[in-house]
């Protein structure tokens, strides 16, 4: 897809010469590393001086690398379970879980996978460009990979301290790794090392991996494919009998609980009704759809260069894949990979028509263009990262807050439908009330109509405190006696919401936890306001 005659000299460098400045490649990753400091230096800000990350879920995973470090696996000494939706991501952050930063690590981590990442979209979409005879300037390469940051959430993603930033990375290594392939070449180890990892830092990477096998199958890389496939299989199975082994089921609780596809079987018509729930969230799935299409109508068409059909029909693929069984009905971070594949698919395969907009547009035209589709194609996920102190300070004002009482104050087992900041560093028992430790909890908050479950599970582990968001639950232990109520003091953005009960788990526990509250209270951040009730359960006038 070459460029019209004389268009690469007006707008694009055709010289012949390479550019030999290298400022260009290094535009993208400078930026994304200002970006991410700008918004921890605005979580501190709001945080009085106490990061946070802008959700409960990284809290989980510290925990579980903690009983790794203990020799065990789960969030509670001698309780196993599989809390975390990663296989591998706790694994990774158990070395370092002993040392004083230890709550930084995902963050450390996280900003480290950004910045690769932006640095394979400069090289990816270069590639493009070259290929298609657009000259060897960089500088439209660069600047399309850093309107790919706010774009592909990657700040965000960071700031969650989840394995979404690994996850973003290794699939923008699987579509490096079509670029570099010769349409007869074997792929290169670091390609089939990528395949493997994914479906280990989340599940939802089979929906790229299996597409990316069956291409290397027709294009007869038998060895590669099968021997990848094996790997994957043993590696994955071999995590679901360690589960299996320990009585729990072959999935982590935690994937099994966000994915109807799983919890009603795997059935074809369970997958279609997702499918369709896909489509209606919020309309974030219509670009990803619009996109597959035209990479598939590319997929499909026999004058496309063979490497590139093949690029395009996997990222189809993955697309399909992902929406009959992921989880993008969650929010703005479980998608992101497939997003990411489809860009950096479509902007590769159609190379030379982006570098004839990029002449005929001129520079500054084209640039606005692109600024411009960014909010339109990715408003959910400009406004996640513009809202990312806002959802830090919730965490900090709710989860965080119940953690210090906890430690602090209360000193004893307690029951909590958010466990990830309260188990994290806590030597006490945390009963799990969603469920995501125990998937016998979680069938019984979804379908039992008696909650005598909450007090039985609360009381097994010796539990005199309960934290709940009350409508959670199809109601509360009559037993259960309300002491007091959290509210945040900003605007709510990342908490479930925006009040937390306090329970005392029986009649007799409520004088003392009172007692702990009111102590507590007293501690709290400014805007933070704690309610004590008193014993008729109505609000009294101790107000923090």
């Amino acid at each position: 897809m070459p460029v019209p005659p004389g268009g690469a000299a007006s707008g694009m460098r055709s010289s012949g010469r390479p550019d030999r400045r290298p400022t260009a490649a290094l535009w993208p990753p400078a930026l994304y590393a200002l970006l991410l400091l700008v918004q921890v230096a605005r979580i501190l800000h709001l945080n009085e001086g106490v990061f946070t990350y802008t959700l409960d879920d990284p809290y989980i995973h510290l925990a579980v690398a903690e009983g790794i470090s203990r020799g065990a696996y789960g969030i509670n000494p001698g309780q196993f379970a599989a809390p975390s939706s990663s296989i591998l991501w706790p694994w990774l952050l158990a070395p370092f879980i002993r040392l004083p930063f230890a709550h930084l690590v995902p963050l450390i981590l996280n900003a480290v996978c950004g910045g690769l990442t932006v640095a394979l979209f400069f090289r990816i979409i270069r590639a493009g460009f070259r290929s298609a005879d657009a000259g060897q300037d960089d500088r439209p390469a660069a600047v399309i990979a850093a309107l790919l940051i706010p774009a592909t959430n990657l700040v965000g993603l960071a700031l969650t301290g989840m394995e979404h930033s690994l996850q973003v990375l290794v699939a923008t290594v699987v579509i490096h790794g079509w670029v570099v392939m010769d349409e007869r070449a074997r792929p290169p180890w670091w390609f089939l090392a990528a395949l493997v990892l994914g479906p280990l830092i989340r599940y939802e990477m089979f929906a790229l991996t299996l597409p990316a096998l069956g291409i290397l199958l027709v294009r007869r890389q038998w060895t590669a494919a099968v021997g990848t496939g094996l790997v994957v299989a043993g590696l994955t199975g071999a995590f679901s009998l360690f589960l299996i082994r320990h009585g729990l089921e072959a999935l982590p609780t935690s994937v099994t609980a966000k994915s109807d596809v799983i919890t009603t079987g795997g059935s074809f018509a369970a997958a279609l009704a997702h499918f369709r729930g896909q489509l209606d969230v919020d309309g974030r799935a219509m670009p990803r759809v619009a996109i597959a299409v035209l990479l598939l109508a590319t997929a499909v068409r026999r004058s496309a260069p063979l490497r590139a059909r093949h690029l395009a029909g996997c990222c189809a693929a993955a697309t399909l894949g992902f929406a009959l069984g992921g989880t993008g009905a969650y929010g703005n971070r479980y998608e992101i990979f497939v997003w990411v594949a489809l860009l950096l698919a479509l902007l590769y395969v159609h190379a030379g028509a982006v570098a004839r907009f990029i002449v005929d547009a001129r520079g500054p035209l084209a640039l606005t263009v692109g600024l411009l589709a960014v909010p339109v194609l990715s408003w959910n996920y400009v406004r996640e990262v513009a809202l990312s102190d806002l959802g830090a300070n919730n965490i900090h004002q709710q989860q965080y807050q119940m953690h210090r009482f906890v430690a602090d104050f209360h000193r004893g087992p307690v029951a909590a439908n958010d466990i990830g900041c309260l188990a994290y560093r806590n030597e006490h028992a945390v009963v799990d009330l969603a469920g995501i430790v125990a998937p016998g909890i979680w069938r019984q908050r979804l379908e039992s109509e008696d909650v005598r479950w909450m007090d039985t599970a609360a009381r097994a582990a010796g539990a005199r405190c309960a934290m709940v968001y009350e409508d959670w639950f199809r109601g509360i232990p009559v037993n259960w006696v309300p002491v007091a109520e959290l509210h945040l003091g900003r605007r709510l953005v990342s908490c479930a919401g925006p009040t937390v009960t306090f329970f005392a788990t029986g009649a007799d526990e409520a004088t003392a936890l009172r007692e702990q509250l009111l102590a507590f209270g007293a501690t709290l951040p400014s805007g933070v306001r704690l309610e004590i009730r008193d014993e008729s359960r109505q609000p009294s006038a101790d107000r923090f």
